[in-house]
């Protein structure tokens, strides 16, 4: 926290080395999880006692890793009922030909989550959407299943996406349900306290007490047009890192 400015600082890091830098530096949340190497016992320990919040953003490394979670989601009907063409396409198209290149495999992420979890680490639910295979909203709901492979029970998964990120974010007003809090609320079909899928099972939404269409929401032609320009942009940032780390 940047205690004059009122500020929480985020660290956007991509290495174990780098997380071992920041950890002492007062920031407050680390976005990515390393993959690049074991995140072991000691620093994850290091990371709770400082009181660090870390999010993972699962739903995108596993498709920069090559994994198909794109496609998971749009193979979910509970999802798909709800997303456009264009997001669909978006989706599948996220899965890399990393695999087997010389790129760590995703099963280092969710290991390495999973030690960060054991540690007592306050983890939050982000996608980092938009990058290729996410888009936002249905993806969170990937990312949510993919937090409960690395150990989370679904309570401590939906805390992870409302009142974790309210608390670390200073955003009092809202996070849980109570008297005087924004009314931003889910109903669903099941108990995603059981089966943290059944979040995707959406009957109704409200945001700040006023009821949503979703199906309102699919991307229009310019944000289409605006997310090719960034998937572009994304390429080549990861065919350079690709590159720089890995020799291919």
């Amino acid at each position: 926290m940047l205690p004059e400015r009122g500020r929480v600082v985020v660290a956007h890091i991509h290495s174990v080395a780098g997380v071992g830098e920041v950890v002492s530096a007062g920031i407050d949340v680390v976005a990515h999880v390393p993959v690049d190497g074991e995140l072991d016992r000691a620093l994850a320990e290091r990371i709770a006692e400082a009181g660090i919040a870390v999010v993972p953003t699962l739903a995108t490394i596993e498709n920069v890793l090559g994994e198909p979670g794109g496609a998971a989601v749009v193979g979910d009907p509970r999802l798909a009922e709800a997303l456009g063409d264009a997001q669909a396409r978006r989706l599948t198209s996220g899965a890399s030909s990393s695999r087997g290149q010389g790129m760590p495999p995703y099963s280092r992420a969710e290991e390495n989550v999973r030690r960060l979890v054991d540690a007592g680490v306050t983890i939050l639910a982000g996608t980092d959407a938009p990058n290729p295979g996410t888009v936002f909203g249905a993806s969170l709901h990937r990312e949510l299943e993919l937090l409960g492979r690395c150990g989370m029970t679904p309570a401590q998964a939906l805390n992870a996406a409302t009142a974790a990120p309210a608390r670390v974010f200073n955003l009092a007003d809202r996070g849980h349900a109570a008297p005087g809090q924004r009314a931003d609320l889910m109903l669903v079909s099941g108990d995603p306290l059981t089966d943290i899928t059944a979040t995707r099972a959406i009957e109704r939404i409200w945001r700040a007490g006023v009821l949503c269409d979703r199906r309102a929401f699919v991307a229009n032609a310019a944000e289409t047009a605006d997310l090719d320009a960034f998937d572009a942009r994304v390429a080549k940032v990861v065919a350079a890192v690709r590159e720089r780390r890995y020799g291919r």
